[in-house]
């Protein structure tokens, strides 16, 4: 399967737009929650969730749900 791409001079609208279809997916399935911590927080927490191999929004999520 090849991903048709707009080429240089053709009208993009006719185009696939993944980034837009991405982020639509994302704002109808997902809340966000914004956090503020103190510095050096976040490297730490960025760390841990490396260490498991999760990305640190997944090492919060199981952290506040108790699963981790």
């Amino acid at each position: 399967m090849v991903k048709k791409t707009a080429k240089k001079g053709e009208n993009r609208a006719s185009a696939f737009d993944s980034v837009k279809y991405r982020n639509d997916f994302i704002r109808i399935n997902y809340d966000r929650i914004t956090l503020a911590v103190k510095k050096g927080k976040k490297e730490k927490w960025i760390a841990a969730a490396k260490s498991q191999a999760l990305s640190l929004s997944e090492y919060i999520t199981r952290r506040v749900d108790g699963n981790l």
